[in-house]
């Protein structure tokens, strides 16, 4: 899915979709295997967004930084 649908979907939950390839995210969070990441302080309600994810049948995962903070990784 690209950066404007995957985004569209995912308002108002979403304040902030970041690319993984960008050079402001930290080494920490890379993966190659996915394209975007949702840090949980940028939504305003994570459950809702992993349900939208999830219904609409896109590949995420939902991990824990080294500040015991919630982010997924979407493909």
């Amino acid at each position: 899915m690209n950066y404007s649908k995957l985004s569209k979907l995912l308002k108002p939950n979403i304040e902030e979709l970041y690319y993984l390839n960008d050079n402001t995210i930290d080494s920490e969070y890379k993966n190659n295997n996915y394209n975007y990441i949702i840090f949980s302080y940028t939504t305003d309600y994570l459950p809702e967004s992993i349900n939208i994810l999830k219904s609409n049948n896109i590949e995420y995962k939902v991990l824990t930084d080294s500040f015991d903070q919630d982010y997924i990784l979407i493909k």
